[in-house]
């Protein structure tokens, strides 16, 4: 049971880290230098 629950917090931290390395880069990328 304890398993599948560190599946899902390590599965929730690795989309959070991606949501926050890529929101920037996607960012920047459609609106440019600011």
């Amino acid at each position: 049971m304890s398993r599948g629950r560190a599946l899902a917090q390590t599965g929730f931290a690795l989309l959070m880290f991606l949501l926050f390395v890529l929101l920037p880069s996607i960012a920047y990328m459609l609106g440019g230098p600011q």
